[in-house]
């Protein structure tokens, strides 16, 4: 192994590659340098905007050779580099069929499909206890997620047929939402409250379900918008 290259060497390189999309700027640095992590502030050396594939695959080929580190930020193409189209396309393939690789472990088994979000410090924590109530109820529930913001989704495998198997999904879900809520997590991270989880919105967020039914009252006073949906009537407040 050679000589460790300064980060001056490395800028100083990528400059002559992008030109002024190499930035330095303290705010640029700064911005990039932070996340929802719990961890402390870290600035890059340099932030690059590329403007293709092309410039992508010659920074990842660039910072290879020179054995310096890359973090992707936004819509990244991952540490692994995944900048040729195949890659791409492979990657999506995988998250696609997510789905139906996860119904292929109960051949006839349709999929109770759910999410929770929580703090990234209590990721670890919410999915350990998840997966434990999962095997302790003899369920099968792949999980899967965009863990990077805390949020994972469950698909539970279940028989529609079989009554005593839905309700032990049916209470391993409300189990799996009250746990995130308990870690200062919500309900759901990117599903939505819709009709399914009506019920958790109040145990979330008390009386605060009040005010946000008069302003939907207030903009939507027919009703017209997604009815029946996100509230119910204040007299008539169930969880289903």
């Amino acid at each position: 192994m050679g000589a460790p290259i300064s980060a001056a060497t490395i800028i100083d390189r990528l400059t002559e590659m992008v030109g002024p999309r190499a930035s330095v700027a303290p705010g640029v640095l700064n911005d990039h340098g932070r996340s929802e992590a719990y961890h402390a502030s870290c600035p890059p050396d340099v932030v690059v905007f590329p403007d293709s594939t092309e410039e992508v695959a010659q920074i990842v080929k660039l910072c290879a050779d020179l054995n310096m580190p890359i973090v992707p930020f936004g819509a990244g193409t991952s540490l692994e580099g995944n900048a040729a189209a195949e890659d791409r396309t492979r990657m999506w393939h995988a998250r696609d069929n997510t789905l139906y690789a996860g119904l292929s472990l109960k051949p006839g088994a349709r999929a109770m499909i759910t999410d929770v979000c929580v703090p990234i410090s209590r990721l670890a924590e919410c999915l350990v206890e998840t997966r434990r109530d999962v095997d302790e109820n003899n369920l099968i529930a792949p999980v899967v997620g965009h863990v990077g913001d805390g949020n994972f989704h469950m698909l539970i495998l279940i028989d529609p047929a079989n009554s005593e198997e839905v309700a032990r999904a049916k209470a391993l879900h409300a189990r799996m939402v009250a746990r995130a809520i308990a870690m200062e997590g919500t309900c759901t991270g990117e599903h939505g409250v819709g009709l399914g989880k009506i019920g958790f919105l109040r145990d979330e967020l008390g009386e605060t379900v009040d005010v946000m039914r008069s302003i939907k009252a207030a903009l939507d006073p027919g009703g017209l918008m997604n009815p029946g949906k996100i509230f119910l009537p204040a007299s008539s407040e169930v969880r289903i």
